[in-house]
């Protein structure tokens, strides 16, 4: 075969069939190694490349897909990693560069699936990580959906998968901020704490901090709305007492201040024609030889101040004749008495 120059051949039809022979210069000689082995490289290559282009399936239709894969390998052993990493920054003032992975922008319908995991197991599936790298100080992990021009932005799902056995737990490990300061959180000190933000005012006494709502679910045409409890927890069952429920409104911590007021009321008529709900206080009952636990109503005590009154309002004139229903009799002097039904 007569001397040619590479540049003076023809172009090689694609697809290769991985056999084709490609010349190389090692060490100052030249040498051939199939195309297969040019990709099937076990060590490290350095090449200045700044893009790489796959057209696997052409600009029409349904494009072919495109994989990176590491070999296979039998029973017992582990198939090598994959690794996509920037560039290392070296001196003073050096930043390494972002890595991107995304789907391909849609100029006019859905743009693809972005997907990251772990491969399916026999037995257990391999970890999913995301994570910042360690540092003096490691940057932010942020988890957010694209911002929407004309319609809704997408939501934020965090779901373990289904088992046959018990689901995994979402585990959230340190506080998650919401609206400023306010977090919610759980550690081995508080347990759950729900916050709000606080407010920092010089404006003005009535600036008011944000509020927290807890509320079941609402029967918006038909049917009952649903249950709000809290509970403390139970006490062991070889000894102990259960854990206080406490509900308290804000301390006032400046003169001439009022703490908050604490209301417990039955839900309101919100229509004519309906009827509010009633408010129960109950102690706990006692089994066996036990015995179920006080009511106590009492106004906080003073340093030097008057003690605040109990006010009971609004009660009936007349003995409303229902067994323990509490009626002011004014002809005795206005005293509270309990009816006998």
């Amino acid at each position: 075969m007569a001397n040619e120059k590479i540049s003076a051949m023809p172009t090689a039809t694609l697809p290769l069939a991985g056999t084709e022979l490609v010349p190389v210069v090692q060490s100052g000689a030249n040498k051939q190694i199939p195309a297969n082995d040019v990709l099937n490289q076990t060590g490290t290559i350095v090449a200045a490349v700044t893009q790489i282009t796959f057209n696997a399936g052409g600009n029409t239709g349904l494009g072919a897909d495109v994989s990176l894969l590491g070999a296979d390998v039998t029973a017992g052993q582990h198939s090598a990693e994959l690794d996509f990493i920037t560039g290392n920054a070296t001196g003073a003032g050096g930043i390494t560069g972002p890595l991107f992975l995304g789907s391909g922008n849609s100029a006019a319908d859905v743009s693809g699936l972005v997907s990251l995991g772990s491969g399916t197991a026999g037995t257990t599936s391999g970890e999913a990580d995301l994570f910042t790298g360690s540092g003096a100080t490691t940057g932010a992990v942020n988890i957010t959906t694209g911002n929407a021009s004309a319609g809704n932005s997408g939501d934020v799902t965090l779901q373990t998968g289904t088992a046959s056995g018990t689901r995994g737990s979402i585990v959230l490990d340190g506080p998650i901020l919401k609206t400023g300061d306010g977090q919610a959180y759980t550690d081995g000190t508080v347990g759950w704490d729900i916050e709000v933000g606080n407010v920092n005012s010089t404006g003005g006494a009535g600036v008011a901090a944000k509020a927290v709502y807890i509320q079941a679910g609402i029967a918006v045409t038909l049917g009952q709305g649903g249950d709000a409890f809290i509970q403390a927890g139970d006490g062991g069952s070889t000894g102990g007492n259960g854990g206080l429920a406490g509900m308290q409104a804000g301390q006032s911590t400046a003169a001439g201040a009022t703490g908050g007021e604490a209301h417990v009321v039955g839900g309101q008529a919100a229509v004519a024609g309906a009827n509010g709900g009633g408010v129960l206080i109950v102690s706990g009952q006692g089994l066996g030889s036990g015995n179920s636990g006080n009511i106590t109503i009492q106004t906080g005590t003073v340093a030097a101040g008057t003690r605040g009154n109990v006010i009971i309002l609004v009660l009936p004139t007349a003995d409303p004749h229902v067994v323990g229903a509490l009626w002011i009799d004014a002809a005795a002097g206005r005293v509270i008495k309990s009816s006998n039904g």
